[in-house]
């Protein structure tokens, strides 16, 4: 009787510590708050630290570390996306994991006007925490290969540091897109030009 008495005072006592725990974590530090913060997660920031910028930030309370038992159990450490977030002290804690896992980053809208050249171009991304200058123009012109002409003049929508190769990459990949829809290739080889020609011509 004493043994089946201890095994049920054990099984009440982690059910209870179970509800308060998923209790705790589907409530929002602030139920219907309208306050939006855009919060930095860096580059190499493990679950402790995460949950000292959301403190820090009033997006979850003071010694939380419920949500860093949260990140643990979920086994998400490791999936967890470094950037800019908004985030609000109206979204509890299972939201707010989920926004980190999913990489829910706030993007910026960037438009790059006709007629600039290559230096033109990692001015402006570098002015808006896009890129390094100086890294994108050494892609840019990489060796003998130069990129300049294929960066297509259009509106993207990146996050803040997004890197020079991911930028490059983004910007031959929005040509090549151009180029395919309007036959440009195929123009091209009928001329007896090479792309590369007809971009410098």
């Amino acid at each position: 009787m004493n043994f089946l008495y201890k095994l049920f005072f054990v099984f009440s006592l982690i059910f209870l510590v179970t509800i308060l725990f998923l209790t705790a974590i589907s409530f929002p530090l602030v139920e219907n708050s309208t306050i939006q913060k855009i919060i930095d997660i860096p580059s190499g920031t493990n679950a402790k630290e995460i949950v000292h910028i959301l403190e820090k930030n009033e997006i979850i309370g003071k010694n939380n570390y419920l949500f860093i038992i949260l990140i643990k159990l979920s086994k998400l450490e490791a999936k967890l996306k470094f950037g800019e977030y908004n985030l609000s002290p109206s979204l509890n804690m299972l939201q707010i994991l989920n926004k980190l896992a999913r990489g829910e980053i706030v993007v910026y809208k960037i438009t790059i006007p006709e007629g600039y050249n290559s230096i033109q171009i990692a001015e402006l991304l570098d002015k808006k925490e896009i890129v390094e200058k100086e890294s994108f123009l050494k892609l840019v012109k990489y060796g003998e290969k130069s990129w300049e002409g294929y960066l297509f003049p259009d509106t993207y929508e990146v996050p803040k540091k997004y890197g020079a190769e991911n930028m490059l990459k983004l910007m031959l990949s929005n040509f090549e897109q151009v180029a395919v829809d309007n036959k440009l290739i195929n123009k091209a080889e009928q001329t007896g030009f090479t792309m590369d020609e007809i971009i410098t011509l």
